[in-house]
């Protein structure tokens, strides 16, 4: 819900929004093998092999799963109707910016926290949103026709400072127990390096 009400259009109704998103939503849904970069997998696979090890039955865990890899499609089909371009290219190029920085694996980090206190599971609810929505502002921002090629050329130029920021994530990576004031810290340069 939260996604579809950061990418409402002003004035549509929720029947024109499900119109607009669903055919592209389920590409991305037939398709999110193939989409889906490896470390996503690995997070998603994990956190299923979680949920059965706590309890969950194989079918619900699945659910989750596909869910939580679905996760950004709203905003990729917001951005589909928005550049008129196929979804799959603009995906691609969404998962290779995270990837290339490691923002993807800040995201699903941030998703499969459960902190107790509740100021702080807002904050990584927060995180994990804003981890995406910077890549989709920032692929919303360029004027490419093709948003890989585009992501790629913009790492090229970028590439100390994407090298720095991605040696900062791997130093959160190695942490035995990322936290939620890490990934704060993460999603603050984040924000500097794709701003700008």
């Amino acid at each position: 819900m939260a996604d579809i009400i950061r990418n409402a259009v002003p004035g549509r109704l929720i029947e024109a929004t499900v119109t607009a998103y669903a055919p592209v939503i389920k590409q991305l849904s037939d398709q999110r093998s193939k989409l889906l970069p490896q470390d996503a997998k690995a997070q998603t696979e994990a956190f299923s092999d979680r949920l059965v090890l706590e309890g969950a039955p194989k079918n619900i865990a699945s659910d989750i799963v596909r869910l939580a890899q679905l996760d950004g499609a709203i905003g990729l089909a917001a951005l589909t109707n928005t550049k008129k371009l196929p979804v799959a290219e603009l995906t691609m190029a969404f998962t290779t910016l995270g990837d290339a920085l490691g923002i993807g694996w800040a995201q699903g980090t941030a998703m499969q926290m459960d902190p107790k206190d509740p100021w702080e599971r807002l904050l990584v609810a927060g995180l994990a949103r804003d981890f995406q929505a910077m890549r989709l502002d920032f692929l919303r921002g360029r004027k490419a026709k093709n948003p890989l090629d585009d992501v790629k050329s913009w790492l090229l130029e970028n590439s100390d400072r994407a090298q720095s920021f991605k040696g900062m994530i791997d130093r959160a990576r190695a942490s035995t127990l990322p936290s939620a004031a890490m990934l704060a810290q993460i999603a603050g340069q984040a924000r500097t390096l794709l701003g700008s």
